[in-house]
This record gives structure tokens, C-alpha cells and sequence, in this order.
């Protein structure tokens, strides 16, 4: 009996030695992989932050991953714009667009972007384009406001700055603006009539006599 129970203990010692000699396996689970919806939350929490560059790399991810997503190409266009990198602003709002062309806020970017640049051909195409879908950016009218002004459109230019002040009643440029139109768009007052000189005597009385003097 003493001897059968020896041959179990070694039996069990040799297999846990067998054991313990395998390689020991390691479960590895590979983190999910990060959504659009995550790189452009991520985006989010970043230009919040002013993290621009980091702002940046997670829209453009963001992006890649789901090419419809307009608002991560105007937060794109935006954080390139922080960045000073405005021919990468410009593109990223192109983009946008070209997947996504009745997004009002991407037509103020590139309208906003182009008027900024000197390019006033584009910023009237786009910030008219904004406006006609809606835009609630006071921005984007007073921009209108100044190109109007600049054609001398007066009642444009009023209705573009008075468009703004309801946005915003306080931006102050748009005020200016206003007072601006207001005042070299007022009409001129007419001329006071200038006296009227006779040529010829055409009163009533009698004639003079100079034998009267």
C-alpha cells in the first residue's frame, strides 16, 4: 500500500514538473480600434483646449476614416486657420465641400478664409452661398456688409451690418459698419434755389421821366 501511494505522489511530481516546463501562454486582446466618432470627439476636446496641432491630426484622422463628416473638415480648416497654415485651411474646406455642398458653416470658412486672404472673388461667392443657407454667423454678414459698401450697394451693405447686429448686438465693427453706410449712403440734400436775376425791368408803375429829377 506504502509503496502504490509512493508511485501516485511521484507520478503527480513528475507531471507538475512536465507543466511546469511549457511555455507559458499569454492572452494578448488588442484594444479596439478608435472610431471617426472618437478621433473627432478627440478633435474636439483638443481645439477646445487650443492644442491646434493636436486638434488638427485628429480631425484629419477623423476624416479619413469617414470622408462625410462635414463638421470635422470645418474644425480641420479652423485649426489649420489657428496654425497660421491657411493653403491647408483652404483645402480642408474644399474637401468639406466637395462631399458635403449645402454645409453653410464650411461656405463661411472659405468665405471668411478668402475675404482675410484678399481673394474677394471667392469670399462673395461663398459668404453669399453661406447666407443663402441659413448662415447664423454674424462674421460672415459683416464681410457682406464691407463688399457691398465696397460697390456701393447702400441698401446691401445696411441690410448685410443690420443682419450681424441681430446675431450679435454687440460687435462693434458691425456698428461702425452701419454708422459708416448710414452716413456716406445718406442722400444728399437738394441744392437751395439760387435767386433769380431779370434781365429786363418788368415791374408795373409808370415809366421814368428823367425830367422829373
Amino acid at each position: 500500500m506504502a509503496k502504490h501511494l509512493m508511485t501516485v505522489l511521484a507520478a503527480a511530481v513528475l507531471l507538475m514538473g512536465l507543466a511546469a516546463c511549457q511555455p507559458q501562454q499569454t492572452v494578448v486582446v488588442a484594444a479596439p480600434q478608435a472610431s471617426a466618432q472618437d478621433y473627432y470627439d478627440a478633435g474636439v476636446r483638443a481645439f477646445t483646449m487650443g492644442d491646434y496641432n493636436n486638434a488638427a491630426a485628429q480631425f484629419d484622422a477623423a476624416v479619413r476614416m469617414a470622408p462625410g463628416m462635414a463638421d470635422a473638415y470645418w474644425y480641420l480648416g479652423q485649426s489649420y486657420v489657428r496654425l497660421g497654415q491657411t493653403g491647408r485651411a483652404d483645402a480642408a474646406y474644399r474637401a468639406g465641400l466637395a462631399v458635403a455642398p449645402g454645409y453653410a458653416r464650411l461656405h463661411e470658412g472659405l468665405g471668411i478664409l478668402s475675404y482675410d486672404t484678399g481673394n474677394q472673388l471667392v469670399a462673395r461667392q461663398e459668404l453669399a452661398q453661406a447666407a443663402a443657407l441659413g448662415s447664423t454667423n454674424p462674421q460672415a454678414y459683416f464681410y457682406l456688409g464691407n463688399l457691398a459698401l465696397l460697390d456701393g450697394d447702400c441698401p446691401a451693405a445696411k441690410a448685410h451690418y443690420q443682419r450681424a447686429l441681430a446675431l450679435d448686438p454687440s460687435y462693434a465693427l458691425a456698428r461702425q459698419g452701419l454708422a459708416d453706410a448710414q452716413s456716406r449712403c445718406r442722400p444728399k440734400a437738394a441744392p437751395a434755389p439760387r435767386p433769380k436775376v431779370e434781365k429786363s425791368f418788368t415791374g408795373g408803375g409808370r415809366a421814368i421821366d428823367p425830367s422829373d429829377f
